[in-house]
């Protein structure tokens, strides 16, 4: 299941003003409220997976254009993000476990999370892939 934050409306105007890239991270467990997920999301809620079998803390860096894109559907309020190519992260040397991943900012120090989704607990053992290719319609 997907979740939005507040932060994702204020991003999409700061976007028409210059900030184009973005962070996708992946997560082992979070603590993030399901009844207050719209207004008390942070990174800080999150516990990133750590460097190691071929996870980098930090993510991947998403760049406007190439990786993903902004759209507004003519004649409609419905706008869209499109990520434009899957991003994959293998296992090397060990397994390594997900249980989701979260997109943030770069404008920010904090690095606020504009959206995140959970699934179920993905072990991905040696050589297999972890793919990720969100898309997000508002």
């Amino acid at each position: 299941m997907a979740y939005f934050t507040r932060e994702l409306a204020y991003y999409l105007l700061r976007y028409q003003f210059g900030e184009k890239n973005l962070k996708l991270k992946l997560f082992n467990a979070h603590t993030v409220d399901p009844s207050n997920v719209y207004n008390a999301t942070t990174q800080a809620s999150f516990t990133e997976l750590t460097t190691a079998n071929g996870y980098t803390v930090g993510g991947k860096t998403l760049a406007s254009g190439s990786t993903w894109t902004l759209t507004k559907e003519s004649g409609t309020t419905k706008c869209n993000i499109k990520f434009n190519t899957e991003q994959v992260w293998q296992a090397t040397n060990a397994t390594f476990h997900c249980h989701g991943y979260f997109v943030v900012s770069t404008c920010d120090a904090a690095s606020v999370v504009l959206f995140w989704e959970e699934g179920s607990w993905t072990s991905t053992g040696i050589g297999d892939t972890y793919d990720v290719t969100p898309k997000v319609e508002l």
